[in-house]
C-alpha cells in the first residue's frame, strides 16, 4: 500500500513538472491548448474542457485541417479528490471528424470532494497525438473548472 501511494505521488509530480515545462495551463474553461499538424492536412485540437456543473465533464475535439481526421481515438482520465477516491476514465474510438468539424464527448456521474485532474488525449490515424491537462474542483457532484 505504501509503495502504491508513493507511486501515485511521484506520477502526479511528474505530470505537474511536464505541464510546467510544456507551458500547459492548469485551470480555466480552456481554449486551444496544443495544436499539432500532420502533412499540413489534418490538425486536431483539444479545443475545450468544460465542467458541466452537476457531475459531467465535456471535451470538444476540433479538426482544423483540410481533410477528415480518420480513426480518431479519445481518452479522458479523471483522478484526484480527497484520499484520491476519484478515478474514472472513458474512451471513444474509431470515429471520423470531418474537416473543420468538432466532436464533443462527455463523462458523467461524478461524486466526491477536492481537487481533481482531467487529462484528455486525442489520436488519429492521419494526425499526431494531442493532449491537454487541467485541474478542477469537485464539490459533491458539482464540477468547477476555474477561469
Amino acid at each position: 500500500m505504501k509503495h502504491k501511494i508513493i507511486g501515485i505521488v511521484i506520477c502526479m509530480l511528474l505530470i505537474a513538472n511536464v505541464s510546467v515545462v510544456l507551458g500547459i495551463p492548469e485551470e480555466g474553461v480552456n481554449t486551444i491548448e496544443k495544436t499539432v499538424s500532420f502533412d499540413n492536412q489534418t490538425e486536431l485540437v483539444v479545443q475545450s474542457i468544460i465542467g458541466g456543473g452537476l457531475g459531467k465533464i465535456t471535451v470538444n475535439i476540433e479538426n482544423n485541417g483540410s481533410i477528415a481526421a480518420n480513426d480518431v481515438f479519445i481518452k479522458m482520465i479523471v483522478t484526484g479528490g480527497i484520499f484520491h477516491r476519484v478515478n474514472k476514465s472513458a474512451a471513444w474510438g474509431l470515429i471520423s471528424i470531418p474537416e473543420q468539424g468538432v466532436a464533443s464527448f462527455a463523462i458523467k456521474h461524478f461524486f466526491g470532494l477536492g481537487k481533481i485532474t482531467i487529462v484528455v488525449v486525442a489520436r488519429a490515424l492521419n494526425a499526431p497525438d494531442v493532449s491537454r491537462t487541467v485541474t478542477a474542483i469537485l464539490l459533491g457532484s458539482y464540477i468547477y473548472i476555474a477561469k
